[in-house]
Formats: structure tokens, C-alpha cells, sequence
């Protein structure tokens, strides 16, 4: 059995960009009231989702889902030309609710 040290890495390989950002998830924002500013749309391999700008505590911060409930939510609300919004996240069982 070789070295831990002269084994290779699982990220060396495929295609995880090491540089790509790191973006927030809505169990990080869960429970408190953010602003969101700004939302972009992506398809991607699973479907369709948003990375969006809210502002936690009078900060920036990228949050990336695609929760169908907020999806749907969220383009009604681009529909209306209703940005900026105050929302709070909730998980309630495998599904997010928001007020």
C-alpha cells in the first residue's frame, strides 16, 4: 500500500473548478430576514436555479437555490418587478417556505 502522502486526490480529477466561488445556501440565511436585491436564472443539470443577492445584516451575499417553492416565488415576484423583497427562510421538512 503507497504513502497517504504519494496517493492522488478525488479533486484532482473531474470537474470541480477549484476557483469557482463558493456560494451560500439558504440554511445559511434560515431563520432571519434578508433583502433580496438582485436574482440570476441558470439551467443547470438537475433544472433550473437562482443564485441571488440578498443583504444579511446589511451585507452582500451570494445564496444559490433551486427550491421549486422559491423558484416559483421568485419569478412571480421578477414578473412584478418586485425587487427589492424582505424575506425569512424556513425549512419545513424537505421543502422551504419563506415569509
Amino acid at each position: 500500500m503507497p504513502k497517504r502522502t504519494d496517493i492522488k486526490r478525488l479533486v484532482d480529477y473531474g470537474h470541480l473548478h477549484k476557483d469557482a466561488p463558493d456560494y451560500n445556501r439558504l440554511d445559511d440565511i434560515a431563520g432571519r430576514d434578508v433583502v433580496i436585491q438582485e436574482v440570476d436564472w441558470f439551467e443547470g443539470d438537475f433544472g433550473a436555479y437562482v443564485i441571488m443577492t440578498v443583504l444579511d445584516e446589511d451585507e452582500p451575499v451570494k445564496v444559490r437555490t433551486g427550491a421549486k417553492l422559491v423558484l416559483d416565488a421568485l419569478a412571480d415576484a421578477e414578473a412584478n418587478e418586485a425587487f427589492p423583497l424582505l424575506v425569512c427562510f424556513q425549512r419545513r421538512g424537505r421543502t422551504w417556505r419563506f415569509a
